[in-house]
């Protein structure tokens, strides 16, 4: 009985073979002309920063990252990808020209954070000619806030964003039959 339960728990799933080709096909055949690095080098704009300012943390984040990294990209162009949630398997096409896994995108939203957290924290200095006090401390207790919300989306419960981003980046076998007929068009 109990070698039963070990072969079966051995066997890949049909779920798990579809997500590895999936992955397997991206691997071979996605291959952006630009990256994730190169595209995080590139300075905020003021429409980025507005939006980033402008919105909630959450939804904020989400727009940055929709509008740098997803929105207008042909399927060969696709930058992030997501193969697997239930595992939250998340891939990006980093500065060596590879994809790499990044579960939950840790090592991404990383990224992320470090981009636009001055965003949220910038402007931090009193100057006692020009800012009213209770104004100044308001400002700050504020910043401090979304400088909070923003680590805590970012690098410790990124179940939000990840889900928001999933619908927009999942890959599957319909993905491919359009890449596929991308391709079959530029040929």
């Amino acid at each position: 009985m109990l070698n039963k339960i070990v072969e079966k728990c051995n066997k890949p799933t049909v779920t798990n073979y579809n997500n590895q080709n999936v992955y397997n096909y991206i691997v071979n055949n996605i291959k952006p002309t630009t990256n994730v690095d190169i595209e995080m080098d590139k300075p905020l704009t003021k429409k980025e920063i507005e939006i980033i300012k402008n919105n909630p943390v959450l939804e904020g984040s989400y727009l940055y990252i929709h509008g740098r990294f997803i929105d207008k990209r042909e399927n060969s162009e696709q930058l992030i990808v997501c193969c697997d949630l239930s595992r939250n398997k998340f891939s990006y096409y980093n500065g060596e020209n590879k994809w790499v896994i990044d579960m939950k995108l840790k090592s991404f939203f990383k990224k992320i954070f470090n981009k636009i957290v001055n965003i949220h924290t910038s402007e931090l200095e009193f100057n006692p000619m020009k800012d009213d006090v209770f104004e100044f401390i308001d400002n700050t207790g504020e910043k401090i806030k979304r400088y909070e919300e923003l680590k805590n989306i970012l690098e410790n419960k990124q179940t939000k964003l990840l889900n928001k981003l999933y619908k927009d980046v999942y890959i599957d076998n319909t993905f491919i039959s359009k890449h596929k007929d991308e391709l079959d068009n530029i040929i």
